[in-house]
């Protein structure tokens, strides 16, 4: 069940869209600050709210809790920088004694890299939903053409993949192959179901290339239909988001988002410069749920006039 019954981000042409992930997934990657890495968690949170159904906003939380401890755990236990020592491992080995120094900084800076992790994961499946794969056709069939086809191919063969993996097995169950408590028989059956899947995923491959090819993708003199055009709507949306990228690089250049991590947790800079830099980040990460509000107050409004 989706929490709405349309994307309203996926609306918006495809150039703006593809604008606005690349900004976003850059401004989380190339900064360290763990404040704005927490905004842009929080902001593909609520963008995943917007796109994908419950099951899997379930299933992404479930696999941000995971990045984050597992990031945060094992920076803990292999670095050993920072002033803040939270407890102290000596080992003896060949006759030398070895101490290792467990901070608070590592444990830090390991849970702020999760965020991180856990953030371009979740922007990422919402841009599965957002730029479908006949979006990244018109956006790269002129340019890149074969890479193009191979993102659309691969962006369209997954959840492919997973239907017909369900359809497989219920094939199977209709034929009486039961699957056991053996460990033997278990490996076995799931061999042959992966077989059955390789094959009609490279069956499927070539038909798609060679239909394809039939119609002369690619070629130089081909020319291309598409459906989207720039409306007005579209150019209020670029407006906004060039007005934040805008914005974001001012407080960058000015380097509000700096952070040190070692020897001690530490960040330099102006109380109301900070705030309004993170106002500035939270409002380009909650685009979408802004364009949201937007559309839902228009169709009220609209409504009322009835």
């Amino acid at each position: 069940m989706r929490f709405i019954n349309q994307n309203v981000l996926a609306t918006y042409h495809p150039v703006i869209c593809l604008l606005y992930y690349v900004i976003v997934l850059t401004t989380t990657m190339f900064t360290t600050n763990p404040i704005v890495r927490g905004i842009s968690l929080f902001g593909a949170l609520v963008a995943c709210l917007l796109t994908i159904d419950r099951n899997r906003l379930v299933k992404n939380i479930r696999l941000a809790i995971g990045v984050c401890l597992v990031s945060a755990i094992s920076n803990f236990l292999l670095v050993h920088s920072g002033k803040t020592e939270l407890f102290n491992w000596s080992v003896e080995l060949f006759g030398k004694v070895f101490n290792y120094s467990f901070t608070w900084e590592a444990l830090f800076y390991g849970f702020s890299f999760g965020i991180m992790m856990a953030a371009v994961l979740l922007w990422f499946q919402t841009i599965n939903e957002v730029l479908s794969s006949d979006k990244i056709v018109f956006l790269f069939g002129r340019w890149a053409p074969k890479i193009a086809l191979v993102i659309s191919m691969v962006m369209r063969f997954i959840p492919l993949f997973q239907k017909q993996l369900l359809t497989i097995q219920s094939a199977q169950k209709g034929l009486g192959v039961t699957v056991t408590d053996n460990k033997k028989q278990q490996m076995l059956h799931g061999k042959d179901t992966f077989n059955s899947l390789l094959s009609w995923a490279l069956e499927n491959a070539i038909d798609t290339s060679d239909s394809m090819n039939a119609r002369g993708f690619g070629l130089k003199n081909r020319t291309n239909f598409t459906i989207y055009q720039f409306r007005r709507r579209d150019i209020w949306f670029l407006s906004l988001v060039i007005g934040l990228m805008m914005a974001t690089l001012y407080f960058i250049n000015n380097q509000t988002f700096s952070f040190y991590y070692y020897p001690r947790l530490r960040q330099m800079v102006e109380p109301i410069e900070g705030a309004i830099g993170y106002l500035t980040i939270s409002l380009l990460m909650l685009v979408p749920l802004l364009v949201e509000l937007k559309e839902r107050v228009k169709w009220h409004y609209l409504k009322s006039k009835i």
